[in-house]
């Protein structure tokens, strides 16, 4: 009786991304994914073959526009690498936004629970509110 042969798995080949992909395909690792910086659409593997395809199938157009290595071509990766990066951050700023909103609903909640007090009993929610506003606007 014949062994089998275990399955390859991606995992095993320890692809990396190429900074050459860049160029050739306008593509840049985030999060361990390819992204494609015309359309934003992820890649999930590391594949020269996929990276071209995605780019020769959807953007033929651009790679007729902006020739590979021209100046034109380098100032329009750069700007569209800038786009995602901004986006990114922007992106950052509201989850801390939101993170901080919520620290702060479990202070209110964690006087409330201290003082075994109702909301409607003022000198207490005026703690409460001066606990928010110290998470929120930490320099007002």
């Amino acid at each position: 009786m014949a062994k089998c042969k275990a399955k390859r798995k991606y995992e095993d080949e320890h692809r990396t991304f190429l900074e050459e992909w860049e160029d050739a395909f306008f593509f840049i690792e985030q999060n361990g994914k390819a992204l494609c910086l015309i359309c934003n659409t992820m890649i999930s593997h590391f594949k020269a073959s996929n990276l071209q395809r995605h780019f020769r199938t959807l953007h033929a157009n651009i790679d007729k526009e902006l020739p590979k290595g021209t100046e034109l071509c380098k100032q329009k990766l750069s700007t569209l690498k800038s786009q995602v990066k901004r986006q990114s951050q922007m992106f950052q700023q509201l989850t801390k936004h939101g993170e901080t909103v919520t620290l702060a609903s479990y202070k209110v909640a964690w006087n409330i629970a201290r003082a075994k007090k109702p909301y409607n009993e003022g000198e207490f929610l005026k703690q409460c509110f001066a606990d928010v506003i110290e998470t929120l606007a930490p320099d007002y």
